[in-house]
């Protein structure tokens, strides 16, 4: 009965300093930062990238043979300086943001400039952003690290987003269908004569102020897609 009584002493004793502790230490909740502001430097990252970079333009305007059609991306520097950097090559549009949509509370919003870029035009019609696609794709930061990455399976692009990566539906429908999907002998497959590109987005169009594994909050998001 004595022990009883000594273990429950000890647990209150326990809760009682616990409590003094968050008392002391609370936790503070961040509100994510303007959107304006963040579009800015988010920006000003992406169009450093887009100067001081280049992909292999030159293998898919001339394949060689063997070529594996994957988008490979690489500085301007060396042998490579006088390569056409990616600045004069993308695309882009204009996606508006609402700031609800980022977590904030007024009705403002902000426009987005999502990049992108087709290596390979594809030969059959564009999807939207309501479709479901054959996709194989990879998400990288722009320093190169690769986040995610997937080989082509079914994606159901309104259902490949949450309230996050809100762009990437956007992105996809930029590149045309292929015209047939072709099973190798690994098992893996591959989709014949489809669109191939990749895209850039700000972090408004990706998590914002959410960090996820490997990817630190406002990071810009780059998805090579085929």
């Amino acid at each position: 009965m004595k022990l009883n009584k000594v273990i429950v002493l000890l647990v209150l004793m326990g809760l009682a300093w616990s409590c003094k502790k968050d008392e002391e230490n609370p936790i503070v909740e961040v509100p994510p930062r303007p959107p304006a502001e963040v579009k800015i430097e988010n920006d000003a990252e992406i169009q450093a990238f887009l100067k001081s970079h280049f992909y292999n333009y030159e293998e898919f305007n001339n394949p060689p043979e063997n070529f594996d059609f994957k988008i490979k991306i690489d500085t301007l520097a060396g042998d490579n300086a006088d390569k056409t950097p990616l600045l004069s090559q993308m695309d882009t549009e204009e996606i508006v943001v609402p700031s609800k949509s980022l977590g904030l509370d007024d009705e403002g919003s902000t426009t987005q400039i999502l990049y992108y870029l087709i290596a390979r035009e594809g030969v059959g019609g564009l999807p939207t952003v309501a479709d479901s696609v054959y996709v194989g794709y990879e998400g990288n930061l722009l320093n190169g690290f690769v986040f995610d990455s997937r080989s082509y399976s079914w994606q159901y692009l309104p259902g490949a987003v949450s309230r996050f990566v809100t762009g990437y539906p956007y992105g996809v429908a930029h590149f045309k269908v292929g015209d047939g999907i072709v099973s190798n002998p690994d098992g893996t497959t591959k989709i014949t004569n489809s669109g191939i590109g990749f895209f850039i987005m700000p972090s408004a169009l990706g998590y914002y102020d959410i960090d996820q594994p490997g990817i630190p909050a406002y990071s810009n998001l780059l998805f090579k897609i085929d």
